[in-house]
């Protein structure tokens, strides 16, 4: 009986972390994991709403490029997936920049309705970020 219940709350554990956790470290994970493997419905779950039109750009490529990989690129895929259990981020306040420890490369998260998401940005008038769509509708 207490190996059930040992492997109930394991089990119930992963499947928290897998829905995103509450952290942005947990968010951004999750957002990164389901981009490569082509989950286009998790990674739109972890990203804003304003953010889901380029998230099913990205996974599309991401999926028809999966199939003519070469095994180098598998093994750079792993690498990456790998590298995703080291990422790290910057809070302030609502907002998360979050990357693997040692890349420049940060992505953004808000957290809306208590749970931290990926926001992408696009470059706006002279170079700054502006948020995706913004005055769009």
């Amino acid at each position: 009986m207490r190996k059930f219940a040992i492997a109930i709350a394991l089990l119930s554990t992963l499947a928290l972390a897998s829905c995103g956790g509450n952290t942005p470290e947990d968010a951004a994970k999750g957002f990164m994991t389901a981009l490569i493997k082509g989950d286009v419905e998790k990674a739109k779950e972890l990203s804003t709403e304003k953010s889901h039109k380029i998230v099913g750009l990205i996974a599309a490529m991401t999926a028809s490029q999966a199939d003519s990989q070469s095994e180098e690129q598998k093994k750079k895929m792993e690498e990456t997936l790998a590298a995703l259990d080291k990422i790290k981020c910057e809070v302030d306040g609502d907002t998360a920049k979050c990357a693997p420890e040692g890349e420049n490369k940060k992505i953004d998260l808000v957290k809306e309705d208590g749970k931290w998401k990926v926001d992408f940005k696009k470059a706006g008038p002279g170079g700054g970020d502006q948020p995706a769509d913004e005055g769009e509708e």
